[in-house]
């Protein structure tokens, strides 16, 4: 069963505390694009705690993963994931150097790297037109969730499957007109590309850890519902008042066995160099 987390479940994990009031310092002021059921806006870091929340459903048992200081370190990633992108500590070199006072040196560097991973360029995307960079981002996403390492993978697909949801179970607006909601054509856009940047990220899955296959295997079972659900929510929007996540956790998610690490994914060895998610709890 999917387990919801809240912020009094972290306050008695050292790390996890730290690293949550560092992303609030470095994300404050920012919000997410959609309003909620009040009409209210939706701070930002909703957003890195639900993908926090939904890794650590991904690795086992929630509460059991607070638990493990291995893991954890896998959590601080969910939880800074987007800093790199959006925050004044924009660089590799930075995320590391802030991340030594709360999991040491040695790991301040792994985890900026796979934060690093999960950072669209810099630069940004070509194209004359919004609809022609939105078409290269995709194509860019897509091909490089295929070639991240395991752990950016699973990051990336909880990152997605949120953004999912919360294209349509938030009032969603173009950034820079509120008044202006999204199209269901856009929505349907966005929900698809999501769903494709999650399979993108199954590709060369074979040789890794038991571990690391559950974890994708859970996630894409939860990527295909989350794709369902948003596409009956956009052809019936008011069809049911509980949102995806108040589902879910009422209801069993199928078992985290890895059916979707389908044979026909090319196949290559990809080292892995995140020794802390080989842990078994």
């Amino acid at each position: 069963m999917y387990q919801q987390l809240t912020l009094e479940d972290i306050q008695n994990n050292t790390v996890l505390k730290k690293t949550w009031d560092f992303v609030c310092s470095m994300h404050h002021g920012q919000y997410r694009k959609g309003t909620n059921k009040q009409g209210e806006c939706v701070p930002y870091t909703s957003h890195l705690f639900r993908v926090m929340e939904i890794t650590a459903n991904a690795l086992g048992n929630p509460h059991l993963i607070l638990q493990n200081n291995k893991l954890t370190q896998f959590l601080v990633i969910a939880l800074t994931h987007d800093t790199i992108e959006d925050t004044k500590v924009n660089s590799k070199l930075k995320l590391a150097e802030a991340l030594i006072p709360i999991v040491g040196k040695y790991y301040s560097i792994q985890l900026a790297h796979v934060v690093k991973e999960l950072s669209n360029p810099p630069e940004g995307f070509s194209g004359k037109t919004r609809q022609e960079k939105d078409e290269n981002k995709k194509i860019w996403q897509v091909e490089h969730a295929q070639i991240m390492s395991t752990p950016a993978k699973i990051i990336k697909m909880a990152d997605q499957i949120c953004n999912t949801i919360d294209c349509v179970d938030l009032q969603m607006s173009h950034k820079k007109n509120t008044d202006s909601a999204w199209s269901n054509d856009k929505k349907k856009a966005y929900i698809d590309k999501a769903f494709t940047v999650c399979k993108a990220c199954m590709c060369h899955t074979e040789h890794i850890s038991d571990v690391q296959k559950k974890a994708l295997a859970f996630l894409m079972n939860l990527a295909t519902q989350a794709h369902d659900y948003a596409l009956l929510k956009i052809q019936h929007p008011h069809d049911s008042e509980k949102t995806f996540f108040e589902q879910l956790n009422a209801t069993s998610l199928p078992e985290n066995e890895p059916l979707y690490l389908c044979k026909q994914y090319p196949s290559t060895h990809q080292t892995n160099h995140f020794n802390f998610i080989r842990t078994h709890t």
